[in-house]
């Protein structure tokens, strides 16, 4: 038997003369466009989504003692700030508040402190062996040295690269032995020393030998200038 869909007006084929729609979509959505499928649509609505009717209770706030209505027979402040306040200026609530920020802070610490133990046993061989790398001993002297003059409140600074270009000026020759070295084994010695005002500026700076600058310890002295071979520095 072929029948005419009422909805959507496709033929199809059915075994049932009752049927007049060819699928459950086509029913409901020719249901729901109808005037009783939207009145009962609307009904089940209203049911569903139907407001809770409730007594409205007059109560008065214990901190600012005014009048208040609630629906909430639990409700004993009017608003958070009155209850922080109130709870604040009692004797329990300040203890525990204290309680609570003691016991909060100790636990942050602890937390902190165990991921900065865990952290530095993990970079451990990684640390070890950047130390050990050729690039990290000159950075490590390079941090310990900057470090040093801004304890000693020693003003201005300087680059490797100025030093390096300082040295190269002398042909990597320490202008107190007069002897040739490699760059990686001069040091950087403070004509007028840290503990006595001396600045950090390159200016104030002079490469020695190892042994040259133990011998000079705090002394004053600028081997730049006092100290020349017979051909003479070009500085």
């Amino acid at each position: 038997m072929k029948k005419k869909c009422k909805h959507c007006g496709v033929v199809f084929e059915t075994k049932h003369s009752f049927q007049v729609f060819c699928s459950k979509k086509c029913n409901a959505n020719h249901y729901a466009r109808s005037e009783k499928g939207k009145a009962k649509l609307k009904s089940n609505y209203e049911i569903k989504y139907k407001p809770i009717e409730r007594e409205i209770l007059s109560k008065i706030c214990p901190n600012c003692e005014e009048d208040f209505e609630t629906v909430h027979s639990f409700k004993v402040f009017c608003c958070k700030q009155c209850k922080d306040t109130f709870y604040n200026k009692s004797k329990s609530g300040k203890d525990s508040v204290v309680r609570y920020r003691k016991s909060g802070k100790k636990y942050f610490i602890d937390r902190e402190y165990r991921q900065r133990i865990e952290y530095r046993e993990q970079r451990k061989p990684y640390d070890y062996k950047w130390n050990q790398s050729d690039r990290g001993k000159e950075l490590n002297v390079i941090a310990r040295r900057r470090r040093r003059a801004k304890e000693k409140g020693a003003e201005g600074s300087h680059t490797r690269e100025e030093f390096i270009k300082l040295a190269e000026m002398l042909d990597c020759m320490c202008p107190c032995c007069f002897e040739t070295f490699d760059l990686k084994e001069f040091e950087e010695d403070h004509i007028i020393p840290l503990v006595k005002g001396g600045s950090d500026y390159i200016e104030n700076i002079q490469p020695l030998c190892k042994s040259c600058n133990c011998k000079k310890h705090i002394k004053i002295v600028n081997y730049l200038q006092t100290n020349k071979p017979d051909e003479g520095l070009s500085v």
